[in-house]
């Protein structure tokens, strides 16, 4: 930067009078300050520079739920302006927002709370639907006329009623007598075979019946299983 043309003094409203050499170092000053704080301080848009300083967003960003809506600008204090890009909703889910996952492929998740499995009829080849998981399952031993609840899913509890009839209650009823229940006996080793049956099935148990094979007497003393699938 340079002054066209100027005379060697320049009187001042104050009277004082500048040299050229005074006039020649403070254009030259001048030079330097438009280089450093002008020129050097201009973002360069195709590349990167450190926000420092008092900025403003015109217009203010609006997220909700972690979902950029909007695409912005940011703009310092000196009127220099700088576009965001705008990256989609589909790129920033929040903690308490909700996102629609399509052929998504998930490495040992955890999932927490209960897990809605939708029903589909008929059900599609090898889909889990909530009518195809087992609702009810239980390993019940009988020892000297004991009956224990061994292990078991869904089973609130078990009864003795008698020489070989256990009451089954569950815990979560079903929503109709309509299911179905499966119950193996233990092999008795050698010994007369065992077989199972129920009876009075309703919605919040079942009575299992246990007889021997070769006269149909009822029996105690023998251990089976029982697992139950159907609507609830």
């Amino acid at each position: 930067m340079s002054l066209n043309a100027y005379t060697p003094t320049k009187n001042y409203a104050d009277g004082k009078k500048w040299t050229k050499q005074i006039m020649d170092n403070f254009v030259d000053g001048l030079d330097a300050w438009i280089a450093s704080e002008v020129e050097g301080k201009v973002p360069d848009k195709t590349g990167t520079e450190t926000i420092s300083g008092n900025w403003t967003f015109t217009p203010m960003p609006v997220f909700t739920a972690g979902v950029k809506l909007t695409s912005n600008t940011i703009q310092r204090s000196d009127g220099d302006v700088w576009t965001l890009a705008d990256f989609g909703a589909q790129n920033f889910v929040g903690d308490t927002a909700t996102q629609t996952l399509t052929n998504k492929t998930l490495t040992s998740p955890t999932l927490s709370g209960t897990v809605v499995i939708p029903a589909v009829d008929p059900p599609a080849a090898n889909a889990l639907t909530k009518e195809s998981i087992v609702k009810g399952w239980a390993f019940i031993s009988i020892a000297g006329g004991t009956v224990t609840l061994t292990n078991s899913y869904n089973v609130s509890g078990v009864v003795d009623g008698g020489a070989g009839i256990t009451t089954v209650t569950w815990n979560t009823d079903f929503a109709n007598a309509n299911y179905a229940v499966v119950i193996t006996p233990e092999d008795p080793n050698g010994t007369d075979p065992f077989i199972c049956g129920w009876r009075n099935k309703v919605v919040g148990g079942v009575d299992v019946y246990t007889r021997l094979k070769s006269t149909g007497a009822l029996t105690d003393n023998i251990n089976f299983c029982i697992i139950a699938c159907g609507d609830q």
